[in-house]
This record gives C-alpha cells, structure tokens and sequence, in this order.
C-alpha cells in the first residue's frame, strides 16, 4: 500500500502513543522535527533512529527547516550560526560551501534526510531578509547554489522554496511576467540541482484570483509542472496547519485542495490535532491524478541514504566548521 501522502508533526522528544497510534493509522510518508521535537543531538539520532524502526520498507522522510541564523535549528545545539544574508554579502564561496558541507554532515548524523532549504525567494523592492541569499538574482543563484551543492554531496537532499514567490507580501500585484523576470529565475537556473519545491502560502491574484499558491492549481500544476517543466521533483506544500492559514482555510478543505492542485506531499507539522479526521477527506482525491505523485514519491524515498553511526567526536569536529564557515 502506498503511504499517505503526508509530512506530519511529532508531540515532543521521543515517539509518544499518540504518535505511534497516528503513524500506524495514517502511515505518512515522512515527519517534519520542529523545536518541541529538537533538545539535543543524541536525543534526535534516537527520536530518528526510531522513526526509521517503525517501517522496514523504504526509509521515511524526516525532515527539517535549516535555514541557518535565526531560523537555525542547528543553531540551537552549537551556537548561532552565519546566516545566508551574511554570507551572501561576504561573497566568499569557500565559506558558504564550507557552510553547505558541515550543515549537511550534522543533518545526516542527526539521522535527517531531507532539509526544506535553500530560500530562493527574491523581490528587489525589500531589504534582503537574513535566511535570504542577496537581492540580486543572480547572486541568489550563485550562493543559493554553491550551499545546495554541498548540501547534497553530504547525502541530503534538498527542497527549495517559497515557489513562486517567498520574497513578496501576500496579494501584492505581481503579474506571471513580473515572476519569470526575477522571482522564478532562481528556481529554473538551479532546477536540474533541486530534489523537491515547496510551494508557499502567498496570494497572487493575478495568476490566481481565487486560492493561494499551495492550493492552486494554475500554480502547481499548471506553472511549476507544466510551464517550467518540474514534472518529476517532490512538490510539497507549504504547512498547511499554520494558524493563520488554517483561520481561512480549514484542514479538511486545505489538505484534499492542496493534492488536487498537484502537491505530491502535504506538510500538516505544527497542530496534528484535527489531522485524522482531515485525512479521511483524502478519499475525495481521484485516485488517477495520484498515480505520479506515487511514482514520485517512491522514487524519492529511494534515493534517501542511511545516516552515517553516531559520532560525538564528528559532531563536535564538524560543528567547529559550520561556526568557521
């Protein structure tokens, strides 16, 4: 049977029964560790150790939002680190594949394999924002790249965002040429680099008056599949549970909206709580527009690697580097 497709959430530290009583009904396809899940990194090799136990099949998808600076998780468990801003500013490729290589190294031992990174988001009109590489399309490219790179030579893959455009305010008017001069560039230059794309949660009503990107059809399907030709990444919505959204959309119209409008994967990670009984709205998605979204799904799951054996002496090693870089 295929797995559900889902990324949920976890209650705390370890696998509690209310998770194990949620996994084995819904049988996600992969997990998204937020903070509450994050205390240290022996505490996440076994909470991810026994994610792994629960499925002798094909690897789950454990996820993260590594982001770096502020909105670091690694962060948290060594020290602050450089955000994308600044190490876009200082130019220096050495540092930011350094960067890229020794996230990645700590994600693998922490037992993650996906990491929902880098941000490609861009609008000239803003300051850059710290997890943001530059203002300039190309240095997005440039940096964003060389990171995602070595990212990926660590055996994690990546899933780039917020398509089609995290840079600007929601309901801002941006027409579809406005996006291909700047926004999408980012995301086609580094296509054949990316393993997946999460879709945000803007509003863009001149390419769709009616719903946001993550539950749009002429966005997901129509632009990212179609138009540009991401026929065979893992597309992901963004969180479909964050209480802003969730007030205007609801769970059980969200999460069947957001697989119609060709999302393989839908993120559901911060409130689980109305989330079985969102599921059974699963059913209502017809089972022949899936039948890709499976093919994809599988293919990604097994492309993930194992995690290396834990190491204090590797963590702490590689740890140094990420502060150097």
């Amino acid at each position: 049977m295929a797995a559900a497709p889902l990324i949920i959430g976890l209650e705390s530290t370890s696998l509690t029964d209310t998770d194990r009583r949620r996994i084995e009904h819904l049988q996600p396809a992969g997990f998204l560790l937020l903070e509450r899940n994050l205390e240290t990194p022996g505490q996440i090799r076994s909470l991810t150790d026994s994610l792994r136990e629960l499925d002798p099949g094909l690897p789950p998808i454990i996820a993260v939002e590594e982001e770096s600076g502020r909105f670091s998780h690694l962060g948290r468990l060594v020290h602050p680190t450089p955000t994308p801003a600044h190490l876009g500013a200082r130019e220096t490729p050495r540092s930011i594949a350094e960067h890229g290589a020794a996230t990645g190294v700590l994600l693998s031992l922490l037992g993650i394999n996906l990491n929902l990174a880098p941000v490609l988001d861009h609008d000239p009109s803003n300051p850059t924002e710290e997890r943001c590489w530059h203002r300039d399309v190309q240095r997005i490219i440039d940096h964003a790249g060389m990171w995602n790179r070595w990212l990926r030579k660590q055996e994690i893959r990546s899933a780039a965002k917020h398509f089609p455009a995290g840079g600007r305010s929601s309901g801002s008017p941006v027409t579809l040429r406005d996006l291909l001069a700047g926004d999408l560039i980012p995301f086609t230059a580094l296509m054949t680099e990316l393993d997946a794309i999460v879709v945000g949660h803007q509003s863009l009503p001149a390419l769709d008056p009616e719903r946001p990107a993550s539950l749009s059809k002429r966005i997901v399907s129509a632009l990212l599949r179609d138009q540009l030709g991401f026929d065979r990444h893992l597309v992901l919505s963004d969180d479909l549970s964050h209480d802003a959204f969730r007030s205007q959309f609801p769970l059980d119209q969200a999460l069947p909206a957001a697989l119609a409008a060709g999302n393989d994967l839908a993120i559901v990670a911060r409130d689980s709580t109305e989330l079985e009984q969102a599921a059974a709205c699963l059913a209502k998605t017809l089972a022949p527009q899936r039948q890709d979204a499976e093919i994809r799904i599988e293919r990604f799951r097994k492309k993930l690697a194992f995690p290396p054996p834990w190491s204090e002496d590797r963590w702490k090693t590689t740890a140094g580097k990420l502060l150097k870089a």
